[in-house]
């Protein structure tokens, strides 16, 4: 199904998430390495992947600082434990849709 040089690119990109994307591709649909890159840029501007590489780190530090200021205010019993979780979360969910509506309309205010 696969040749040894598309093997071999499977190899260098290893670390790479489109390596798992590429595998099942190439395993289950036969695509070769070259029209699977050539597919991926078309279906895949990157444009839309650096955008999720400046939201992810933003979201991630609010999910932290939530998580954080959460765990600082938990008691010592098992229902304060569930209760602050369970605030943690939705506090998470929350804050992330506000802030990604919040990088929507920045990035439709930049044109991006």
């Amino acid at each position: 199904m696969t040749s040894g040089a598309d093997n071999a690119w499977v190899e260098h990109r290893a670390e790479d998430g489109t390596s798992v994307l590429y595998l099942s591709g190439a395993w289950q649909l036969g695509i070769t390495a070259p029209a699977f890159i050539e597919r991926l840029h078309v279906a895949l501007p990157v444009d839309w992947v650096l955008i999720g590489l400046v939201k992810a780190p933003v979201f991630a530090a609010f999910i932290a600082l939530i998580a954080c200021r959460m765990g600082m205010i938990v008691s010592r019993d098992a229902r304060s434990v569930g209760v602050n979780t369970t605030s943690t979360v939705v506090q998470s969910i929350v804050w992330v849709i506000v802030l990604d509506a919040a990088f929507a309309v920045a990035f439709q205010h930049l044109g991006i």
